[in-house]
């Protein structure tokens, strides 16, 4: 029996307006990551790291694809689920600020 998925891409595409016509940030996307895994994502500025990583964490909605988390569907978080999140799921640091947010599973130590 395979280890299902903390995170789930299947053909996710994000585009936004820009000045000259629209901007694939990202293009089809799929992706797995089981539980434990670490995943870096690199590329130059512009290729869709960070949009990506806000796809995931329900900080952008996906033009077209799925994204899911732990088999639930990863959706654009309210403001206020934003902020009453913290300490409920999974930190990432991205330009400093940090964002904390909720992901159906939380994280506590065994004892």
């Amino acid at each position: 029996m395979s280890t299902p998925s903390a995170i789930t891409l299947r053909e996710v595409t994000k585009t936004f307006r820009g000045n000259n016509g629209p901007v694939e940030a990202v293009r089809g996307l799929d992706l797995d990551v089981r539980p434990g895994e670490v995943v870096a994502f690199l590329g130059p500025n512009g290729a869709g790291k960070t949009t990506t990583i806000d796809t995931i964490l329900g900080l952008a909605e996906p033009t077209s694809g799925t994204a899911e988390v732990f088999g639930q569907v990863a959706h654009v978080f309210s403001t206020y689920e934003s902020r009453h999140a913290a300490g409920d799921g999974a930190a990432i640091t991205i330009s400093a600020i940090a964002i904390t947010i909720t992901i159906s599973a939380k994280f506590k130590p065994s004892r």
